[in-house]
């Protein structure tokens, strides 16, 4: 379905302007006035997103990469970055935990180290993530975890986003 209210807006405008012309009497195109409209400013909020099906686990007490889950983010304008890490994950027994922590070129962002999952239920989680004033360019965002608890941890259905935020 196409979008007539912009079609019918503009040629109401050019009736308009017809009508104006035609009142001030102005009979030569090359005398009408000219008419221009107000610059719009549109502040973009780039935002992108990986996702990965993959199972894949970790009996890492160290933090290490989760696979697929590096972004390199395109330039940012102003402000900082929201990101969010999103998927489905199971410990292999109940003393096991899955921890996450959440880099932005290369630095631990606030609050650090999160207990992600715990438990041997197979669960959906997902944790926000805020870097405030990255400055301008581009960034690479990671997010490494770790099995605490002596057990393996697994995830699989996951999604790392982000939003440019003001």
């Amino acid at each position: 379905m196409r979008n007539t209210s912009a079609f019918t807006s503009s040629v109401s405008v050019m009736l308009g302007l017809i009508a104006l012309v035609a009142m001030m009497g102005i009979s030569h195109p090359e005398a009408a006035p000219s008419v221009t409209a107000a610059p719009v400013q549109i502040t973009p909020a780039p935002g992108g997103a990986v996702s990965s099906s993959a199972l894949n686990s970790t009996v890492s007490n160290a933090f290490v990469d989760m696979p697929s889950m590096t972004l390199n983010t395109s330039a940012i304008f102003f402000g900082g970055l929201l990101i969010t890490l999103s998927g489905q994950s199971v410990c292999s027994n109940a003393l096991t935990s899955l921890r996450i922590r959440c880099l932005v070129d290369g630095g631990v962002l606030s609050p650090g180290e999160t207990v992600f999952d715990s438990g041997t239920g197979t669960e959906c989680h997902s944790m926000s993530f805020l870097a405030p004033n990255v400055g301008l360019g581009g960034h690479q965002i990671k997010i490494q975890w770790r099995a605490v608890g002596g057990g393996t941890v697994f995830i699989d259905q996951r999604t790392l986003s982000y939003t440019n935020v003001n």
